[in-house]
């Protein structure tokens, strides 16, 4: 879409977002058998150890779509852990350990 759109003016880019602090997350967990079992198992599949604010997802979309990088086109700001499998996996993990 970035090579499509890039002559009329038009920039794509995307921010790829991991778990975020969300009432969609806190109805996830509660669904669980253990909810901390499960915070704990996500939470341990990104570097930092926290899932994202949502504020943090929306300043990495006003950078992008802000004029100081408005050469950056076809991007995809990754706002996950260092591999994204890793993410899925403790999806999956906390789906094991938390009998789901």
């Amino acid at each position: 879409m970035a090579v499509d759109y890039a002559s009329r003016g038009i920039r794509v880019n995307a921010v790829g977002a991991g778990s975020i602090n969300t009432p969609f997350l806190t109805r996830y967990l509660e669904g669980l058998d253990d909810p901390a079992a499960g915070e704990a198992t996500i939470k341990g599949a990104h570097p930092i150890g926290r899932w994202a604010e949502p504020r943090e997802i929306a300043d990495a979309i006003l950078y992008l779509a802000g004029s100081s990088v408005s050469f950056i086109t076809g991007h995809i700001l990754m706002m996950v852990d260092i591999v994204r499998d890793s993410v899925y996996g403790a999806t999956k993990r906390s789906h094991q350990v938390c009998g789901k």
